[in-house]
């Protein structure tokens, strides 16, 4: 969450911050990301399938550079569905992943600029 604040509104075309759940419900979570990337696709968007929300944030973002934070993924089909929503585009685009599980984390840690960052815990002291 903190990364995500100290991203300016300024550097990205569209950016959101979703938290997922341990059993997702991935409507919500797409209609979340929406929500934040397009007002106007939002209003409309309630009657919509998990199908037609992934297109729908597709051609919202797709000539868009973008920043999107998924924060406590679960599992590599949760982050497959959501990566489906998420194109593929040359503007300086950026996505950032957290997990607690290691093959969650490499599931998301595909592509050219992608990296996987192992945090430690907390000392005692620091906790």
């Amino acid at each position: 969450m903190e990364v995500y604040h100290k991203i300016t509104e300024a550097a990205f075309d569209s950016r959101a911050f979703v938290s997922v759940l341990q059993t997702p419900d991935m409507k919500k979570l797409l209609r979340d990301i929406l929500s934040q990337i397009s007002k106007s696709h939002f209003d409309q968007s309630q009657m919509l399938t998990v199908g037609q929300l992934i297109c729908t944030v597709k051609e919202c973002l797709k000539d868009k550079r973008y920043f999107i934070l998924i924060d406590d993924i679960w599992s590599v089909s949760a982050w497959e569905l959501v990566r489906c929503a998420l194109p593929v585009n040359d503007n300086g685009s950026r996505i950032i992943t957290t997990t607690r599980i290691e093959a969650v984390a490499k599931s998301c840690c595909t592509g050219i600029a992608a990296q996987m960052y192992q945090a430690k815990p907390l000392s005692h002291e620091d906790s």
